[in-house]
């Protein structure tokens, strides 16, 4: 019986959660639609962590939901080398365009025959170290990006195959997102790094761009407090600040994303305090924030687990934090990345500000426990929710 709740709590979500922007010329219907509140429809976003179904996604379009952040996981898509296996992907993307809905993909993990060593780690936490240990892993990642643009970007085999039984709107790919929390050894392994991460961005610009020399690149979410105990100080804005280290790193990502998971609002605006002297610091204040995860459990609250919140607190509290980003937003001067710019050069002139962030939906039958569980559920294994 969990089940209808949970669907209905999909739909509120969705219509308060913050998406990225849409692209010129021919779209799926209702993209780049405006969304109540005054902001672009793909304001307002969804990430799940299981499979969505055909009807799940059509909901999702009938409450105007503009984004939809996927998980593409590269051991799953390409289990041996140079053997692809698209049958996951290809019926979400297709059912997405159908409605409207812009994905933001974030690409993660590495299959073992990329890896080489998994450091005697077990095969769900070896898929966490990024191909970065040798010429031949790094080459596998950027070739594997090379063909998912190539499938699914502006000029995509995906849109024109008349072999296949999909036959969606041309809604392309733009817009891609390296890896997940590379600040957690959650989801980096055998130890977070900014430099490693900073070469990893690199390999994926130049491989994505290739392709697609208008598509933006945004930088993997930065978990708030990504190690248990550590001080605020230390999380996202002190990696940020090493990964700006990294000569020339600038040149090669168009956003940069957060994951500000809080008790409170007030954390959630010392994050922003936080991270935003660091980006001017590098000279790089013209760049949006994306907010790619958000969220609270609505599972009934617990002692000493603080996102525990119920579902009437997860309710409030997505209200208030999504009205919190949007007057942001508002404040910041942008109006929106409602459009693809021309050139790179062209992006970079952007106004700062607020741009994207995403609800979590957990799985089905189940309490939501933000993206945590869910995103275990899709194979990734992520821990506990933070709390």
């Amino acid at each position: 019986m969990r089940a209808i709740p949970i669907a209905a709590t999909l739909l509120a979500a969705a219509s308060l959660a913050v998406g990225c922007g849409s692209d010129e010329g021919d779209q799926a219907p209702g993209a780049g639609d405006s969304a109540p509140g005054g902001v672009p429809r793909t304001f307002w976003g969804i990430v799940s962590g299981t499979e969505l179904s055909p009807e799940e996604l059509d909901m999702m379009g009938d409450a105007d939901v503009g984004t939809l952040r996927q998980l593409v996981l590269w051991p799953q898509i390409e289990p041996s080398d140079d053997e692809y296996d698209w049958t996951t992907l290809d019926p979400i993307v297709a059912e997405a365009a159908e409605n409207g809905i812009e994905m933001l993909p974030f690409v993660y993990g590495t299959p073992s025959w990329a890896v080489g060593d998994c450091l005697g780690l077990e095969p769900l936490v070896c898929q966490r170290i990024p191909p970065l240990s040798s010429e031949d892993a790094k080459h596998a990642w950027q070739d594997f990006l090379h063909d998912l643009v190539s499938r699914y970007g502006p000029d995509g085999s995906f849109w024109s195959d008349d072999s296949d039984v999909f036959d969606p709107p041309k809604l392309p790919i733009t817009r891609w997102q390296i890896w997940n929390e590379p600040s957690s050894p959650s989801f980096y392994q055998p130890k977070p790094s900014p430099q490693g991460y900073g070469e990893l961005v690199k390999l994926s610009h130049d491989a994505i761009t290739e392709v697609d020399p208008d598509a933006e690149i945004v930088l993997a979410g930065l978990f708030r407090t990504p190690q248990k105990g550590q001080a605020e100080e230390g999380g996202p804005s002190e990696f940020l600040r090493e990964l700006y280290a990294v000569e020339g790193i600038e040149d090669d990502f168009d956003a940069i994303a957060l994951h500000p998971y809080a008790t409170n609002l007030n954390q959630i605006t010392t994050l922003f305090d936080q991270v935003l002297p660091t980006m001017r610091e590098a000279g790089d204040a013209d760049k949006p924030i994306w907010i790619t995860e958000l969220g609270w459990s609505s599972a009934p609250p617990e002692p000493n687990k603080p996102l525990l919140k119920g579902v009437e607190g997860q309710a409030k509290l997505l209200t208030d934090s999504f009205e919190l980003l949007r007057s942001k937003r508002e404040q910041s001067g942008t109006s929106g990345r409602t459009s693809r710019s021309p050139s790179r050069a062209a992006r970079s002139a952007s106004s700062p500000g607020c741009s994207t962030a995403t609800a979590s939906r957990s799985p089905r039958g189940t309490p939501s426990t933000s993206s945590r569980a869910g995103i275990r559920a899709s194979g990734i294994e992520a821990g506990r929710c933070r709390g």
